[in-house]
């Protein structure tokens, strides 16, 4: 920046501090909001003249935050190759917005008397308790939270570091899965580990479009999870690593395939005559509930065709598909360190194929 910009700054900033009172009067009056809520639109503002008077000067570019529309409590984390400084948050969309910072930026009188005022969140004096009880208040008036990555630490630990903290703090105060992280830079690979733990299944279902959607623009997605049956409804494609060794490759429906063995439910009044021929033809059975019956090893048109030849009627004939859990546990059974024991009162392990619980 040029020096002739630093004088007009001053002289905007002391402007805002001389008709701060009136004009908060004012605010209050008209909107009849909060002090705090009325002390970050005033901030908002300030950043917003601060961004005129530096931007023949300097370059600012917004991008990607037009559709940034919340209807809801959210937490945002942002970085600062996008959003260097408080004063820029005047580019967003929206005002009521706290900030989660440390404790240095309280002690300047010129700063600390005002963000005391709108209600900032101080992570590094403030203890645990104390920030989330913050934190809750903001979000139950329908403020947003901001997060900072300098690193955010409770003076009793429980906040964390930077990221463990937003997300510690959107799990306390009961708004997992509708945070927005700020995704700037245009990353072509992501990496996502245990998205979805602790999240109730509306915040699931938001983490899984939020991941398809990134693969959608182009980007690489890599998910780490033990919730198989949430990565057989999200993921295209599976990498299996055992004790340090890739043993499988290839897609969701590939694995699932390579990994089971095909098995056909059916429910029929001539169960007999069916199990006779079914048997002849090289089936396996095992009965299943409802009484119907698991054929293993043949396919469903087999199963179809054999009733149709011998003249048996059939009310159910349904392809039995193996859940990516049963394919993954029959794939990893010799490359696991640990083995699960078996419960109190359990009897010999059975093997689980498609269709059925052993």
């Amino acid at each position: 920046m040029t020096l002739a910009v630093y004088p007009l700054l001053v002289l905007w900033t002391l402007l805002g501090v001389a008709l701060f009172p009136a004009l908060f009067a004012l605010w209050k009056s008209v909107t009849r909001w909060d002090s705090g809520r009325i002390m970050r639109h005033f901030i908002w503002l300030y950043g917003r003249g601060w961004v005129a008077v530096v931007s023949p000067v300097v370059r600012f570019r917004r991008q990607g935050l037009e559709p940034l529309r919340l209807e809801r409590p959210s937490i945002l984390v942002v970085n600062h190759l996008s959003f260097f400084d408080t004063y820029c948050m005047a580019l967003l969309p929206f005002h009521d917005v706290t900030f989660a910072v440390r404790a240095w930026p309280f002690r300047m009188f010129w700063y600390g008397r005002f963000m005391r005022l709108a209600g900032y969140l101080d992570v590094e004096s403030a203890g645990w308790d104390e920030v989330r009880a913050a934190g809750e208040k903001t979000l139950a008036a329908g403020g947003h939270l901001l997060f900072f990555p300098e690193g955010h630490r409770s003076r009793d630990g429980r906040l964390r570091r930077f990221y463990s903290g937003a997300f510690r703090l959107a799990e306390a105060a009961a708004v997992t899965g509708r945070m927005a992280a700020a995704l700037r830079g245009d990353p072509a690979i992501l990496m996502f580990d245990e998205p979805v733990n602790g999240l109730d299944p509306e915040g699931i279902l938001w983490i899984r479009n939020l991941m398809k959607a990134l693969a959608a623009e182009g980007r690489t997605v890599f998910v780490s999870s033990h919730l198989m049956s949430e990565m057989e409804n999200t993921a295209d494609h599976l990498l299996v690593i055992g004790r340090g060794k890739l043993i499988s490759d290839c897609t969701t429906a590939e694995f699932i395939a390579a990994n089971s063995q095909q098995s056909v439910r059916v429910r029929t009044p001539q169960r007999d005559q069916l199990a006779a021929v079914a048997s002849a033809a090289g089936a396996t059975l095992r009965d299943d509930q409802g009484g119907a019956i698991v054929l293993l090893g043949l396919t469903p048109a087999q199963v179809g065709d054999l009733a149709f030849e011998n003249g048996i009627r059939l009310h159910e004939l349904t392809a039995a598909h193996a859940s990516l859990e049963q394919a993954f546990m029959e794939l990893t059974a010799s490359s696991v360190e640990f083995h699960a024991g078996l419960p109190v009162g359990s009897g010999t392990r059975e093997e689980a194929h498609a269709g059925e619980v052993a």
